[in-house]
Formats: structure tokens, C-alpha cells, sequence
């Protein structure tokens, strides 16, 4: 009898075994993230805009960070998002992330999320050679607190209209 239990214990053990396995494998694993934070592009709201004018285009992107330091204070003399003008790096934008980021992560922690930014038509000027229509890319990249730069993404073209 003992021999016939081993013989039926035996597979049951290794199929529970392999079945541990299995599960353990598929289980959800916490995903490390960096701490220099990451943005992805998600859309631009147009393609076109009429410059200088009182227009905006609304550029969006995600974003992620793994100690969640992102939202300077007004009073660093730093900014969150940076944008730079392909055509002449002229006019270049920055801008803070709402001061109320910090409120939704607890400090060391992981923080995620979307940003939707308006890039203002007001200060974009068409240049002289190109008085009727010009194109412009904005490189842009976010930094966190502790002064560390995302990846660097290009918009698409942004095709600048005589008003």
C-alpha cells in the first residue's frame, strides 16, 4: 500500500509543484520605475495655427517618475516642462506643473499621469523669409525636483499661418 500511495503521490506533488510555479510567474509584479521621470507624446490638438495671434495648440503627454519628485515651487526659479523652437531656439517655453501635484504622492513614491499644456500662438512670429507660412517643432522635456531631465520628444510640425 505504501508503494501504491507514493506511486499516486508522487505525480500530485510534482503537479503542485509546477502549478506554484506557474501562478507565481503570472502573478503582477510591482514595475520599477527610474527616477529620472519618462513623457510619452499622446496628441497635439492641431496641426495648424494662425501666429501671432490669440490661438493655442494643446500639446499632451503622459508621464511617470519612480520617486515622484515632480512639481517645483514657484520660488526655485525652476520650471517642470520645457519647450525649445526647432526654427532658432528663440522662443522657448516653461512652464510649472500644477503646484498641487504634490498633494496626490507621498514623498519616495512613484507618481504617473497625463499633462495637457497650451502652447500660446501670441509670441510665435513668422520669420522673414517665410512671411506667409512657416513650420515649427518643439523639442520638449519635463525636469523634477531633484534637477533630472526626462527623455527629450519632438512635437509634430506645426504649420504657423499669416493671421
Amino acid at each position: 500500500m505504501t508503494k501504491l500511495l507514493r506511486t499516486f503521490l508522487m505525480p500530485v506533488g510534482i503537479l503542485l509543484t509546477a502549478g506554484t510555479l506557474l501562478l507565481s510567474a503570472c502573478a503582477p509584479k510591482k514595475e520599477q520605475w527610474s527616477n529620472i521621470p519618462e513623457i510619452t507624446f499622446t496628441g497635439l490638438s492641431a496641426d495648424s495655427i494662425k501666429a501671432p495671434s490669440t490661438d493655442q495648440i494643446l500639446l499632451s503627454f503622459t508621464f511617470k517618475d519612480g520617486d515622484g519628485n515632480l512639481g517645483v515651487p514657484v520660488t526655485s526659479g525652476n520650471k517642470d516642462v520645457y519647450l525649445i523652437d526647432s526654427r532658432d531656439e528663440q522662443y522657448n517655453l516653461s512652464f510649472f506643473f500644477p503646484q498641487d501635484i504634490t498633494q496626490y504622492v507621498t514623498a519616495g513614491s512613484a507618481i504617473s499621469g497625463s499633462c495637457n499644456l497650451y502652447i500660446p500662438a501670441a509670441g510665435l512670429e513668422l520669420r522673414p523669409d517665410h512671411p506667409l507660412r512657416d513650420t515649427v517643432v518643439y523639442e520638449y522635456y519635463i525636469m523634477d525636483a531633484a534637477g533630472n531631465q526626462s527623455n527629450h520628444l519632438k512635437t509634430p510640425p506645426i504649420y504657423l499661418q499669416a493671421p
